[in-house]
């Protein structure tokens, strides 16, 4: 079975409340994963399934002595170097292999589901409060809100976005100067 698969059928085994927001997937070219965010894992997991791996050889080759592949067996011969920027070999997947192994999908999606329930919670305190607002709609367990300033500095604030904003807008003699 190829690991685009396997994903697809642990996305719909994990949130069945958020099975819509990936029903594109099959589609992509690619995709990157930080399970570190649902799964519980280190931050160092992560990784990108391609459609045609392929397409993405001239990124990441380095056609060096040192690299060179002397093997024919496939299995010897794959230069996972050739996949990502690293050129040594972590078993991060391991991580990921024994957390999906233990714990199964049922259970890693009663834990996603939880998490999109206390977000959901949160968002509802917030758009209850006088305090704060949602600043666009709950989706996932990430999403946006802020504390409004009050009218005294309603004002100062806004004209402090927009400088900044425009100062980020303009190119910056600093780039240049490097080139």
């Amino acid at each position: 079975m190829d690991a685009r698969g396997c994903l697809l059928r642990r996305v719909r085994a994990a949130g069945p409340s958020v099975h819509r927001l990936f029903d594109g997937l099959p589609e992509a070219d690619s995709i990157a994963l930080d399970p570190h965010k649902w799964l519980y894992l280190p931050a160092d997991c992560g990784c990108v399934l391609y459609r045609d791996p392929a397409a993405v050889l001239g990124a990441f080759t380095l056609d060096v002595d040192y690299t060179r592949v002397l093997q024919q067996d496939p299995a010897e011969a794959y230069a996972f170097w050739d996949y990502g920027p690293e050129l040594t070999r972590r078993f991060r997947a391991l991580k990921v292999w024994m957390t999906l192994a233990y714990a199964g999908s049922r259970l890693v999606g009663e834990a996603i589901e939880s998490n999109l329930d206390c977000a959901r919670y949160l968002a509802q305190l917030v758009d209850t409060s006088d305090d704060f607002e949602l600043l666009a709609p709950v989706e996932l367990s990430i999403f946006c809100f802020r504390y409004p300033p009050p009218d005294a500095a309603r004002d100062l604030h806004s004209r402090i976005v927009g400088t900044v904003g425009s100062r980020l807008r303009r190119p910056w003699p600093v780039w240049r100067q490097a080139r």
